[in-house]
């Protein structure tokens, strides 16, 4: 069941400035209230501290996982107040909640693009195909958005189809994106900024790859694992620009 009142005037001055308030606006549906929580094992001042359990390692000897854990939970920008058979939208750790009717007038402003959020949130429910290609179809104007969205997002699965998304819109303009992410520290991240930098093939991507060679890590063996995937890129690359040259 939707959550909120859409009789509330959500352009009052109040409301908006509870959302501007917000630092975190990324947020995510949440049919489910109920979650595991960190709870003390010794009371503070009578009452046990608690606190949202993300599946991390925890001191064994200061807390005990609780499941089921729920709160009386309100909308952060209309106290709407949010019963186990609403659907609603909560950022990281439950900072901050918000009713759907709220969620659905504020989050489009964050954007020129709001289906967007719409796509990601088909593809995070295994609608792969039909988000990949509605995102890909798009204008390219959208692409700037997109690596908003990119650098917001949390959900590692979620960032590398962001990343091959943008690629596949097959424009230049993506490389210094790319390029950045060659160096990011997810494996599946940098491999798939990679694949969007040889298809691209152009002397701007080729230098991209080459400067991604400088990147080092902890252990030897990761650093020369690294270099032997970008010079594997950078060989594809220069080949796809020749038989482009030799095209024409």
């Amino acid at each position: 069941m939707r959550s909120g009142d859409p009789a509330i005037n959500r352009n009052d001055a109040s409301y908006r400035s509870r959302f501007t308030e917000i630092v975190d606006k990324h947020f995510t549906k949440e049919t489910d209230h109920a979650y595991p929580a960190l709870v003390s094992k010794v009371p503070v001042n009578g009452h046990r501290l608690w606190k949202p359990y993300d599946g991390g390692d925890y001191d064994k000897e200061q807390f005990d996982i609780v499941h089921g854990v729920r709160d009386q939970e309100h909308c952060s920008i209309c106290d709407f107040k949010i019963r186990d058979e609403h659907t609603c939208w909560t950022n990281e750790n439950r900072a901050c909640l918000l009713c759907d009717e709220c969620h659905d007038v504020f989050m489009p402003e964050l954007t020129k693009h709001p289906k967007i959020q719409e796509y990601l949130e088909d593809y995070r429910h295994g609608d792969s195909q039909n988000a990949f290609y509605r995102l890909t179809t798009m204008s390219h104007d959208v692409l700037p958005d997109l690596i908003t969205a990119f650098k917001k997002e949390r959900d590692g699965r979620v960032r590398v189809f962001l990343v091959e998304t943008i690629w596949q819109h097959r424009q230049q303009s993506v490389i210094p994106f790319l390029a950045e992410c060659v160096f990011d520290p997810e494996p599946d991240i940098w491999k798939e900024a990679l694949s969007g930098l040889v298809t691209l093939a152009s002397p701007q991507a080729i230098d991209a790859l080459r400067s991604a060679r400088s990147r080092q890590f902890p252990r030897e063996r990761d650093t020369d694992e690294y270099r032997s995937w970008i010079d594997e890129a950078i060989e594809q690359a220069e080949a796809e620009l020749q038989k482009l040259k030799d095209d024409k």
